[in-house]
């Protein structure tokens, strides 16, 4: 490789915390280890986000803070009131660092990232994106009119954006390419991080146990459909069980829809902030992983169950159907169709069991870190060379 660019950017509205001993923590997954794939082609990395100041020092969620990795504070632009009011000193705090820098790299979709592009079109800066979801249905599916019409604008301007970035990496083989395309440099790589070096033993199964991975501060992650689904095969005499880990606002909204469709004792609250080999464990007593979501990129709890030798389902939005066969996928939002699928699960014989199990092991393995980090490291030198030219 050549000599390494000397500063670069990462913009995106991701949610750190900076604890009183000086530790930032990320709470979406942005662990110190990744910020290395920049710093393979950069001497300084400027992360500019979301950082809250926590009260103590056990906030959970990852470490995120690196060697050469300095964090700068942006203003939230997530709410009506921050996009109106706070904009501008946005955009002011992200062109003090890029008019430095040699490269911009904005995750999508995104409003700080969205800023942070105009800002370098306008000091002619190159910039890279990072796909990782779909604007439109990140904001369609949001219980607000306001969203629901934004929508249509933001994944306009997240198209367009994308259109003109001197690279994109995206974490779909397909979907996210055919409605976000580049004319830049392309490289796929899901943001999943998984070791699935160790073949791990079949697990046989224990019951109708089925579990659920997702952040509950969000209405999209398809609680609701699994909910009622559970409901319709009580009333049919098949009893199943729902386990979730996540947190969130809208967790006393399901609990109350549990107690209002006579499933209460069969959905289970396992709480969030887990570490990899307690998800891992969590996995493992489960029988079935269900990912409902209502929009997805390329959800990592899937794959992550699928590499413990989970028979799946998922809904057909995203990037699901890329990982799993037709039989297993139901149409989204639609709790019969789930419903269906669940039931025909849950009466698979062992050999049709393990043989599923065994099918999405295999597919897992293509997100093995080490081949990510190969695909990942291939896509950055070529960006680089590019912008060393």
């Amino acid at each position: 490789m050549e000599v390494k660019l000397n500063k670069l950017v990462f913009a995106y509205d991701g949610h750190f915390i900076k604890l009183p001993n000086k530790n930032i923590v990320s709470k979406g997954g942005f662990p110190s280890e990744v910020w290395e794939r920049y710093l393979s082609i950069s001497e300084e990395l400027i992360v500019q986000a979301r950082i809250f100041n926590g009260a103590d020092n056990r906030a959970s969620g990852v470490i995120s803070n690196h060697e050469n990795v300095s964090f700068k504070e942006l203003p939230n632009l997530s709410s009506i009131k921050g996009a109106l009011t706070k904009r501008n000193k946005c955009r002011q705090s992200i062109e003090d660092e890029l008019k430095h820098s040699d490269l911009l790299v904005a995750r999508l979709p995104s409003e700080i990232g969205l800023v942070a592009i105009s800002v370098a079109k306008k000091l002619n800066k190159p910039y890279v994106v990072e796909v990782v979801g779909d604007a439109f249905e990140a904001l369609f599916h949001l219980n607000s009119l306001f969203y629901k019409c934004y929508s249509f604008i933001f994944s306009y301007r997240n198209k367009q954006a994308i259109m003109g970035a001197a690279g994109a990496i995206y974490v779909t083989n397909y979907y996210l390419q055919r409605r976000y395309p580049c004319l830049g440099i392309t490289g796929v790589a899901s943001n999943v991080e998984l070791d699935v070096s160790n073949v791990i033993e079949w697990n046989p199964r224990k019951g109708n146990v089925f579990g659920l991975i997702g952040t509950l501060e969000v209405a999209y992650k398809g609680v609701d459909v699994v909910i009622k689904a559970i409901s319709l095969l009580k009333n049919r005499g098949v009893i199943c069980q729902l386990r979730i880990i996540g947190e969130g606002k809208y967790k006393k909204n399901y609990q109350a829809m549990s107690k209002k469709y006579d499933v209460e004792e069969l959905v289970f609250f396992d709480g969030g902030g887990k570490s990899k080999d307690e998800v891992y464990r969590w996995i493992d007593d489960l029988d079935f992983y269900i990912q409902p979501s209502k929009t997805e990129g390329l959800p990592r709890a899937l794959i992550e169950a699928m590499s413990r030798k989970k028979v799946c389902i998922g809904s057909n939005v995203g990037g699901i159907p890329e990982l799993l066969a037709e039989d297993y996928i139901f149409e989204s939002k639609n709790w019969k169709s789930l419903s269906a699928k669940m039931e025909s699960v849950i009466n698979m014989d062992i050999q049709e069991y393990k043989n599923e199990a065994e099918v999405n092991y295999e597919k897992a393995r293509m997100f093995d870190s080490r081949e990510l980090d190969l695909k990942r490291a291939c896509f950055w030198e070529e960006i680089h060379k590019s912008v060393a030219q």
